[in-house]
């Protein structure tokens, strides 16, 4: 099984170390797991030991949101080249470059804060919101969170029924 795991970048966070753990076990058990970034990034080191990481654009080009359309095409490359059997999304951002670039087939959105619950009080965070509600619908992504609490907030602010979640 070919995965590609998506994420914005590896630099240290609680999500970042755990697709890199979901790559390693993946590869141990066979599969052909790799990880592909938003923006290069050096952090890491021994936890990366294994683990291609695919970055689509360096640091310093990554500027949001000017550069998503570069980035969305830069995914869309690589995923042509991977011919991944399940994307694996683990950032917001990654969540929206993925629906610009097209991506199709079996999605899984991994929600690990609570940056997709925007609460709307600001122009930032409703465009944030509707952002991100129309990526999961264009992906038909699966949607997973990290905790229960959540998945209450997440049913909300990505517009889907928390059974589904």
């Amino acid at each position: 099984m070919r995965i590609v795991f998506l994420v914005e970048s590896l630099q240290l966070a609680g999500a970042e170390r755990v697709v890199l753990e979901l790559a390693q076990a993946g590869r141990s058990g066979g599969c052909d797991a790799r990880v592909v970034t938003l923006r290069e990034t050096q952090a890491f080191g021994a936890l990366k030991e294994g683990v291609e990481e695919i970055p689509l654009l360096k640091p310093e080009e990554l500027h949001w949101p000017r550069s998503a359309p570069l980035t969305a095409w830069g995914l869309r490359e690589v995923l042509r080249q991977l011919r991944p059997d399940v994307v694996a999304i683990h950032s917001p951002k990654a969540a929206v470059i993925a629906a610009l670039a097209g991506v199709r087939g079996p999605v899984l959105w991994v929600l690990h804060g609570h940056d997709v619950c925007w609460d709307g009080t600001t122009r930032r965070r409703r465009l944030s919101r509707r952002l991100q509600r129309w990526a999961r619908r264009r992906l038909k992504a699966h949607v997973a969170a990290v905790s229960s609490s959540l998945a209450d907030h997440a049913a909300e602010g990505l517009d889907l029924p928390r059974e589904q979640i």
